[in-house]
This record gives C-alpha cells, structure tokens and sequence, in this order.
C-alpha cells in the first residue's frame, strides 16, 4: 500500500472558513486528495479568546474548539483525515499571564479541560 504524505492544517480565515459550509469542506478535501495528501493535525484558531480570559473569551474559546472538532469528523467521513488531534495553546500572552500565574494558570487548565470534554465527545463518536 502506498502511504500518502500528510499535512497539518491551521484553521484559520481567509484560507479556511471554520463555519464553511459541507461543500466548502468537500472541495478542500477534494484539493489535498488530488495532490496525494492526507490531513493529520488540525490547528485551533483560538486566538483572540484567551483560555484565561473573562468568561466569554473562555466560552468561545471551547466553541472553536468544538467547531475544529466538527470540522475534522467531516475531514475523516470523507476519508482525508484518517487520524490526527486537534491542536491548540492557551491564546495568552505571557505578560498578561505573569500579573497572576496561579489563578491565571488554573483558568487556564479548567478551560483545556472543558477543550478536552468536547474533543472527548468527538473520539466517542468517530469511534461509535
């Protein structure tokens, strides 16, 4: 069998549209499939919505979380995504993190640890 070559993909606008539509989504795999590619890892486009931000910030920084977690299942139901994680890092600055490393550092874990209850959900799916 003949391995295919893999590529990580940031998720970020212009190029990729995160609420594109299914079509949208078929034509970009469409495109790697035609250079004899596969996708691997999806970057999160987090930034902007810091995972110790205030409350908002922190909501929104799952829900991209879950979009790119949607994003990769329709990658995978087209078959250009065999496997890979979703990567992603806390979208904060270390000066802004340093004026309170402590309750900074455990908004941070509680907001990776929401990010990691929603990709669960997604494994529990693909796997279903």
């Amino acid at each position: 069998m003949n391995e295919k070559d893999v590529l990580d993909l940031g998720l970020f606008g212009p190029h990729i549209n995160l609420d594109g539509t299914d079509d949208d989504i078929k034509m970009l795999s469409e495109k790697v499939t035609s250079h004899n590619l596969n996708i691997g890892s999806l970057v999160a486009p987090v930034w902007g919505n810091p995972a110790m931000g205030n409350a908002d910030e922190r909501k929104a920084f799952v829900d991209t979380v879950r979009k790119s977690c949607e994003f990769g299942r329709k990658l995978r139901e087209l078959g250009v995504r065999p496997h890979g994680v979703i990567r992603i890092d806390s979208a904060s600055s270390v000066e802004d993190w340093s004026d309170d490393p402590i309750a900074n550092t455990k908004l941070i874990a509680q907001t990776f640890r929401e990010a990691c209850d929603v990709a669960a959900d997604y494994g529990e799916k693909l796997a279903a």
